[in-house]
Parts: C-alpha cells; sequence; structure tokens
C-alpha cells in the first residue's frame, strides 16, 4: 500500500522513479532536506579530511562541491549513499527509510554544484539523493551503518563558527540563508556571545551579499534572523551573568552592564571609541568617541519594572551596516543617487522596556567624525528600527553639531542609524533638468562632430598642414573635440567610480588647456601685426613654444585637483 501511495505522488509531483520490486526504488530523486532522510553524517569539525569544514550535524562542506566528490567521500567512510544540498553540502547516510518519506519535483534540487556547473547539487533546503537502490528495511532491524552522533552544543557553535570564517566573494545569499537559520536555532539554545558575535562579525564581511534589490523580502528575512540570533543572545547572557563584553571584532561589538537604579545619579551615558567601549553615568560626553548618547535617567526608573531595583543595558555598535534596509518610504533619489545608510548602527537595549512603545522623554544617539557626510553631496538623516527589527523607519530629530558630528534625538530604544540623502538643491522642476541635459548633450555633440570634420579637413590638406600658424588653431580645435567628447560620455554615469573620477580629472585638463590655446590664438594673431623683423610667428620653434606651455601648464593644476578628487568618497557611498 505504501508504495502504490508513493508511484501516486511520484507521478503527481513530476518525479519518475521506477519500482524494482517489493520494497525497492530507483535513485536519484529530490526530497525535501528538513525531513532528516540521510542519518550517517560523520565530518569531525577537530578533523573534517577531504572537508573544509563541518556544519551543524556533522555535514561535509566543501567550496567547490561536485557530485563526484560528495560521492567519493560517502562511500569512503562506508555509505552506499550520498546527496547534496545547495549550494555546498553533502550528506552520507542509508537510504533505508524511504518508504517513509515523500519525493518533491525535482526542479527543486537542480541548483548548480559549485564545483561543476553541469552537475546538480540540490536546492535550498533540498536534498538530490543518488547511490545504490536501497531494499527497505523495517525500522525494527538493525544496521552495522554507521549512526549519527549527538553533537553537543559547542561542537554545533564552533562548526557554524568556522563555517562563517569560510565566507568570501563566492559565497551566495542561499548559503547566507542556511547559515542564518542555523545561527537562530543555535542562539534559543544556550549563552555563548562570544561566539556569536564572531559569527554575525563574519557574516557581515560579506554584508553585500545582503543588499540584493531582486531577493529583498528573502534579505531583509535573512538579516532579522541574524538580529533575532544577537537579541536571543544577550537576553540569555543576562539571566546566567551580569556583566559582559565582545569587542575584539572589526565590524560589531557589544557590552552589556547590569546595575542598580537605586544608584542612579545622572543620565546613563554610552560611547565607543576605536578601543574601549563604556556605559557609564556622567554629566559630560566623553571624548574622542566613534559613537555616543545617553538615555535619560527618568526614563530608567519610571519605564522599567517596579519589583526589582535591577536594570539590564546592552550596547552594541556595528560598524558596518549591511544587516540593515530602507522602509520604502525613506527611500529619497536624486538623478542617479539614492538614500544610503551610514556605515555604523547604534543599538541600545533595556531588558524592561519595550523597545516599540515611545518614551515620554528622548534619548541622544550621536554619530561623530562623519566623514563621508559632504554637505555638496549629502544630507545626514536620523532613523531607527527596534531591537528585533532592521527595517529602519522615520521617527528622530536629526541634529548637525558641526565638525561632522551629527546628533539624534528618539523618543524610542533600539537602532538608530544615519541615512545619507542626496542633496537637491535645484530650483528647476525635474522637466526642465531634463530639458537641459538633453539639450546640452545634442549641443556638445553638434560641437563635436563640426570640431572633428575641421580636424578631418586639416590633416587631408598639406598646404594647410605646412603653416606653423595653422597648427595653432587646429590644436584649439582638438583640445574642444576631446572636451565635447568626455563632457558627453560623463552624462551616462560610469558605474566604476574611479572610471568616473578619471573622466573628471581629464575633464578638467582639456578644458584648461582649451583655454590656454584660445590664448595661443590670440597672441599669435597679435604677433602678425608686429614686424616680422621683430618676431616671426609663421615659425615652427614659436608653434612648439606655445604648445609647450598650452599643453604643459594645465598639468600642474590637474594634478593638484585628481589628489583631492581621487579622496572624495561622498561620490559614491554604497550602503556606508
Amino acid at each position: 500500500m505504501k508504495l502504490f501511495l508513493y508511484l501516486v505522488y511520484s507521478t503527481v509531483s513530476g518525479v519518475t522513479l521506477k519500482a524494482l520490486g517489493p520494497g525497492v526504488v530507483s535513485l536519484p530523486a529530490c526530497f525535501n532536506g528538513s525531513d532528516g532522510i540521510l542519518k550517517g553524517n560523520i565530518c569531525n569539525p577537530n578533523d573534517p579530511q577531504q572537508c573544509d569544514s563541518c556544519g551543524t550535524n556533522g555535514v561535509c562542506i566543501h567550496k567547490n562541491m561536485t557530485q563526484n566528490f560528495c560521492e567519493d567521500f560517502c562511500t569512503s567512510h562506508g555509505f552506499q549513499n550520498f546527496g547534496l544540498e545547495h549550494p555546498n553540502y553533502c550528506h552520507c547516510g542509508r537510504f533505508d527509510y524511504i518508504m517513509n518519506y515523500a519525493p518533491i519535483n525535482d526542479s527543486l534540487c537542480q541548483h548548480s554544484c559549485a564545483g561543476n556547473k553541469e552537475q546538480y547539487c540540490g536546492g535550498n533546503g533540498t536534498i538530490w539523493i543518488s547511490g545504490t537502490s536501497t531494499k527497505i528495511t523495517p525500522k525494527s532491524e538493525t544496521s552495522t551503518t554507521l549512526q549519527p552522533t549527538t553533537m553537543s552544543f559547542d561542537n554545533k557553535l564552533e562548526m557554524l563558527v568556522n563555517q562563517s570564517a569560510m565566507l568570501d566573494e563566492a559565497t551566495t545569499l542561499d548559503h547566507l540563508v542556511l547559515l542564518a537559520n542555523d545561527l537562530y536555532t543555535l542562539s534559543n539554545l544556550r549563552s555563548s556571545p562570544k561566539d556569536v558575535v564572531k559569527i554575525i562579525d563574519n557574516i557581515l564581511e560579506v554584508d553585500s551579499k545582503l543588499q540584493d534589490d531582486e531577493n529583498r523580502p528573502q534579505a531583509v528575512n535573512t538579516s532579522a534572523r541574524i538580529i533575532g540570533a544577537l537579541d536571543n543572545q544577550i537576553t540569555k547572557t543576562f539571566a546566567e551573568e551580569s556583566n559582559f563584553t565582545v569587542a575584539n571584532n572589526n565590524n560589531i561589538v557589544l557590552k552589556a552592564v547590569t546595575f542598580d537604579k537605586n544608584f542612579l545619579t545622572n543620565d546613563l551615558q554610552f560611547s565607543a571609541s576605536a578601543d574601549n567601549l563604556s556605559l557609564v553615568f556622567a554629566d559630560a560626553e566623553p571624548t574622542n568617541a566613534l559613537v555616543s548618547g545617553s538615555i535619560p535617567k527618568n526614563i530608567l526608573i519610571s519605564k522599567t519594572d517596579q519589583s526589582t531595583s535591577m536594570l539590564q543595558v546592552s550596547f552594541v555598535v556595528f560598524h558596518r551596516s549591511g544587516l540593515f534596509f530602507l522602509d520604502d518610504n525613506l527611500k529619497t533619489n536624486n538623478s542617479n543617487q539614492q538614500t544610503t545608510i551610514w556605515r555604523r548602527v547604534i543599538g541600545v537595549k533595556v531588558e524592561q522596556i519595550d523597545t516599540e512603545k515611545p518614551l515620554d522623554n528622548n534619548v541622544t544617539y550621536n554619530f561623530n567624525n562623519v566623514k563621508l557626510m559632504d554637505k555638496t553631496c549629502f544630507k545626514a538623516r536620523c532613523s531607527y528600527s527596534d531591537a528585533i527589527s532592521n527595517v529602519l523607519r522615520e521617527g528622530c530629530i536629526t541634529s548637525d553639531r558641526g565638525n561632522g558630528d551629527v546628533s539624534c534625538s528618539c523618543n524610542r530604544l533600539g537602532h538608530v542609524a544615519l541615512l545619507l540623502d542626496p542633496v537637491q538643491d535645484n530650483k528647476l522642476g525635474r522637466e526642465h533638468v531634463l530639458a537641459l541635459h538633453f539639450l546640452s548633450i545634442i549641443l556638445f555633440g553638434l560641437s563635436a562632430i563640426l570640431l572633428i570634420i575641421i580636424l578631418l579637413a586639416y590633416l587631408s590638406n598639406k598646404l594647410i598642414r605646412k603653416r606653423a600658424q595653422s597648427k595653432v588653431l587646429i590644436c584649439l580645435f582638438f583640445s574642444l573635440a576631446v572636451f565635447d567628447i568626455l563632457y558627453i560620455v560623463s552624462n551616462f554615469s560610469p558605474s566604476s567610480l574611479i572610471l568616473c573620477k578619471a573622466i573628471g580629472v581629464a575633464l578638467h585638463y582639456f578644458l584648461l588647456a582649451s583655454v590656454m590655446w584660445m590664448g595661443g590664438e590670440v597672441f599669435t594673431l597679435y604677433m602678425n601685426i608686429v614686424p616680422k623683423t621683430i618676431f616671426d610667428s609663421d615659425n615652427q620653434v614659436f608653434v612648439k613654444k606655445v604648445a609647450s606651455v598650452c599643453f604643459l601648464l594645465p598639468i600642474v593644476p590637474v594634478i593638484a585637483g585628481a589628489v583631492y578628487v581621487f579622496k572624495i568618497e561622498c561620490v559614491n557611498n554604497e550602503y556606508q
């Protein structure tokens, strides 16, 4: 009966499985990976052997995974079946209990292998199982096949740390989805803030993979689970110890303190410098802080549980903002520039205060030394999300404190980030700007065409080429023609920031050269008035002197300008 139902399901789902006799099926086939079909994963994190690392429950991970590698790995350990899960997971085991699992459509397992694009390596949460077709064995029957060992929390966490350390530019969003799910699951089991923060720190190294507009819902959900894992760890760790600090990371730092609110004398100050995190009660903001802020004393007293005097406060600073996303209402477009999130995000949480509810008084968050905020390029705006969310919303007051320091006053605790809006300083409507834009391109294009025609006519006439005076005029036309062409190219928004800056430097040079050649032409006309006994302008030596001045003199200011231009970062902030 089971075999009959199994064959009916496989026909409906589009999977073709041939019955070879009572209790016998053919492979390969696609199955749901969450069912735990293959039960022989034996990768040891202390000795991964052929694997690059070991995943949760002993799954073998290899950055260049192929069907051949997985088959060789499993058969070398005595398993007759192997399964591949996208993007680089290899499962081993014995397929004894196929009757208890329903196959799914093959198309869900047709993601390409990392090491061989022509082979299937399963899908997201699905396993492409292959190997010897196996006779079904009753569950009560004993087996000599290696069974999975029960892995401790520490071993699972260690594997996850090792897996996150292997993240690189080849990492896919699907890979981060799996990693985030495992991280969130483990964060609910026990506290280990140092390891969890280390995993998040490694994920932030490739956070650009999460900024995928085509898969925004999946990216937002994945980032939310990562932030949720951090929140779980803070809460669980508070339950086991009073104070803890995790600061030896590049992209995220964390500090948590438990204190008695009866001893509050001032507002609670928080700050993070390059080498120090602090949560203290003081009157003044600390110096040399990258970020800082304060929670009013009356909030800590009135908004917390009155049955206990102990408060638990956590302070986290993200030095990369790739886990956070803009609410659609926050996005501002200006020409080809978009609103971006500055690189640092502050997170403050008091365990006894609901981060989704507004406060009676505002909390202050300060972002210091915001170098990327050039007022000619971007204007800062504050935004927030609650402690377990990663979608930023409006609700804060922004204050420019000068010298690149910005203050945010928000009536909520949670995550606060600076948005960089492109400056919109023109008073013309968009339709007028577009009209002027296209008119400029047309006129510069017409000018370039006419100048090129003149240059071609000059090159085709030997008599004109022999005259020294004509060379001055032709050099002027050449400089103007190149300038026109560069201007037209610059209006098509080069994708490369370096290319954009290089075009700007070239525009600067040929504009100055054109002006110099205009002066050279005026000087030549003047010399034609002077008797030739004083100065002969129709002389090759004269032309060389004019050329040396007109082509070489602009190099000095252009080099000075180029040094400045290539230091500017406000042209393209990415999501920093």
